[in-house]
C-alpha cells in the first residue's frame, strides 16, 4: 500500500478500526521478535508433564561421603574377609513422579574405620553390582528387558569407610515402562553383593 492510500484508508476508518489496523501493521513490520505469542513447540503446556520428567534424569550409581576411599582388590587377598558386625546395609524406596528409586545405604556405625569388600562386574548393561534390584514379576516390563552384553568377571571393590560414614546406592525404575496401577502395593526384592556372601531382603512400597 502506498503512503497516500495508507493515509486515505486510515482517514476513512473509525478510531477503533484505525487502532486495529495500526496494530496489525506494527506486528508485520516488527517481525517475530515483537510477538509475545509462543508457537506450539515453545509453549510451557507442551513440555513433558512433571510425572515423566524425573525419568529423563534416571541414573544408576552411588554417592559416598567425601572421606570414603575405594580401591580394586584381589579376590585371593580378601578370601577370608568377613563383613564387620558394625557395618550395616539398609534399603528404602522413594517415588518421584513416575520414577521409583530403590536406595541402599552402606553405613559404618563404628567409631573407627572399617573396610568393606563388595562385588563388581556382572552382565554388562544389566548388572548393577553390588546393589541389585528386580521389580516383582507382577510388574511386567513393556517390552521385556534383555541382556545388553557379555558378563564381566567380578572383582572385589574395597571401600574404606571412616567412622560414621556411608555410601548411597540408587537403582531407578521408570514406572511408565511397567504395567502398574496407582495404589498397588509391591514387595521389591534386593541383594547387596558383599564379598563374603550377599545380603538379601525386600522393601515394601505403594505405587502412587
Amino acid at each position: 500500500m502506498s503512503p497516500l492510500c495508507h493515509r486515505r484508508a486510515l482517514a476513512s476508518l473509525g478510531t477503533s478500526a484505525c487502532l486495529c489496523l495500526a496494530a496489525v501493521l506494527f506486528s508485520a513490520c516488527a517481525g517475530p521478535e515483537a510477538s509475545s505469542s509462543e508457537g506450539p513447540g515453545d509453549s510451557p503446556a507442551d513440555e513433558p508433564p512433571a510425572s515423566s520428567a524425573p525419568c529423563a534424569e534416571m541414573t544408576s550409581g552411588q554417592r559416598a561421603d567425601p572421606s570414603v576411599s575405594f580401591e580394586l582388590s584381589d579376590s585371593q587377598a580378601v578370601a577370608d574377609w568377613a563383613m564387620p558386625d558394625d557395618v550395616s546395609v539398609t534399603v528404602s524406596a522413594e517415588q518421584t513422579g513416575g520414577r521409583l528409586d530403590i536406595i541402599a545405604v552402606l553405613r559404618n556405625d563404628a567409631d573407627e574405620p572399617r573396610q568393606v569388600n563388595y562385588l563388581t562386574g556382572g552382565v554388562m548393561g544389566r548388572a548393577t553390582n553390588p546393589f541389585n534390584v528386580t521389580l516383582p514379576l507382577e510388574l511386567r516390563q513393556v517390552p521385556p528387558e534383555t541382556p545388553a552384553g557379555p558378563e564381566v568377571y567380578p572383582r572385589p571393590m574395597q571401600a574404606t569407610l571412616p567412622a560414621h560414614t556411608s555410601i548411597r546406592f540408587v537403582r531407578p525404575f521408570c514406572l511408565s515402562a511397567y504395567e502398574v496401577e496407582s495404589g498397588q502395593a509391591v514387595a521389591v526384592p534386593w541383594s547387596f553383593e558383599v564379598w563374603d556372601g550377599p545380603r538379601t531382603g525386600t522393601v515394601n512400597t505403594t505405587i502412587r
